[in-house]
C-alpha cells in the first residue's frame, strides 16, 4: 500500500490480514483485491464480483521470541511481583477465518468475513504497566473479529462501500476485603458489543486499481477496576486501582 496511516495496531488483521492470502501478501491485497475476505478489506471492491464466493482458512502461528525477562523493569514499590509470563515458551496461535461475498444484481453486493482462535474465544489480560511485552505477539491477547459490508457500483469503474467491525469492550471490577482472620474477594466482568464504521472508494481502471479505505477509532473505554479494604486492627485501608487493557483499543485507520 502507498499510504497506511495505522502506527499503532489493535487488532491482529491489521498486521497479518484476514486469511492465508493476505497472510502471505502481508495485507497488500487489502484495498483492491475484489476476493471472498472483502468484508475485511475495502468493501467498495467487488465489482467484478459476479458469482458467491465462500473461503475458509486456518493458520498455526509459532512466535520465535526473546524472553521478556532478560530486560525486567524496575521493580515497583507496591512490592507487586512480578510477571511469570515467559515469551519464549508461548503457545502458538491457532486462527480460524471465513469470507462470503453475496453478489445482489449487477451493482449491489453484501460480505461478511471474520476470525477467532482456535485457542481461546478471547482472553483478557489486564497490565500494570510495569511488564515488558509483545503487545500483538502474545498469545494472552485474544479476541474474535467479524466485519460485515455492503458495496455498491457508481458507475462503470467507481464503487464505494461501508461496512461495519463488530468488537465487544471488557470492563471488570476486582473487591478484595482482608483481615486479621479472613479473606474475601469477588469480582465481576462484562463484555458488551461494539460497533466501528469502516468504508471505502475503489476505482479500477485498465490493468489500474485504486483504493481508499478508513475506518472509525474505537473509542469504547475498556479497563478492570480494583476495589481493596485492608482491614486490621488499628485501622482500615481502603485501596483503588485500575489497569487499561490496551490491547482492545482500535486506532483510526485510513489508506490508501
Amino acid at each position: 500500500m502507498f499510504f497506511y496511516s495505522s502506527v499503532a495496531y489493535g487488532i491482529r488483521s491489521d498486521i497479518w490480514g484476514l486469511g492465508t492470502r493476505s497472510l502471505s501478501l502481508s495485507t497488500a491485497d487489502m484495498l483492491t483485491d475484489p476476493n471472498s475476505y472483502l468484508a475485511r478489506g475495502n468493501p467498495a471492491a467487488g465489482q467484478r464480483i459476479k458469482k458467491p464466493l465462500l473461503n475458509f482458512s486456518l493458520s498455526n502461528t509459532d512466535f520465535n521470541l526473546d524472553a521478556t525477562q532478560a530486560d525486567p523493569v524496575t521493580s515497583p514499590g507496591s512490592g507487586l511481583t512480578p510477571d511469570p509470563y515467559d515469551a519464549q515458551t508461548a503457545e502458538s496461535i491457532q486462527m480460524m477465518s471465513f469470507g462470503l461475498v453475496f453478489p445482489l444484481g449487477k451493482r449491489l453486493n453484501v460480505a461478511m468475513a471474520g476470525q477467532a482462535s482456535g485457542n481461546a474465544f478471547a482472553r483478557v489480560h489486564a497490565f500494570s504497566g510495569q511488564e515488558v511485552y509483545y503487545l500483538h505477539y502474545d498469545d494472552r491477547q485474544l479476541r474474535p473479529e467479524l466485519y460485515t459490508s455492503l458495496g455498491l457500483n457508481l458507475w462503470k469503474s467507481l464503487s464505494v462501500g461501508l461496512g461495519l467491525f463488530h468488537t465487544f469492550k471488557a470492563q471488570g471490577q476486582v473487591q478484595l476485603a482482608v483481615s486479621q482472620t479472613d479473606a474475601d474477594s469477588r469480582m465481576f466482568m462484562e463484555l458488551t458489543p461494539v460497533v466501528v464504521p469502516y468504508g471505502g472508494v475503489f476505482f479500477d481502471w485498465a490493468r489500474w486499481k485504486f483504493g481508499l479505505y478508513y475506518k472509525a477509532e474505537n473509542k469504547a473505554p475498556t479497563s478492570i477496576d480494583m476495589d481493596i479494604d485492608f482491614n486490621l486492627n488499628v485501622a482500615s485501608i481502603p485501596f483503588s486501582a485500575g489497569s487499561e487493557l490496551i490491547s482492545y483499543y482500535d486506532p483510526a485507520v485510513a489508506a490508501l
